[in-house]
């Protein structure tokens, strides 16, 4: 995990080298019910921050958080 900021943006990273996933059944885990990345892209968007997921099967994943700055 990393964290780095500026006068212009705040930026979270999370990389794994887990099992990964398919980006493109994000939609279809949403709609079994798997929230978790849905809920924190939606909760970036309000704060006008913006969520980017990497990954692929056997490949990893990093989950990225963009933020305007506070204050």
């Amino acid at each position: 995990m990393t964290v780095a900021a500026d006068h212009e943006q705040i930026e979270l990273e999370v990389r794994d080298d887990g099992a990964g996933f398919d980006p493109g059944a994000r939609d279809a885990a949403l709609l079994d019910g798997h929230v978790g990345l849905a809920s924190s892209e939606q909760r970036l968007r309000s704060v006008r921050g913006e969520l980017v997921v990497s990954s692929a099967p056997g490949a990893g994943t990093v989950v990225r958080a963009v933020l305007p700055p506070i204050g």
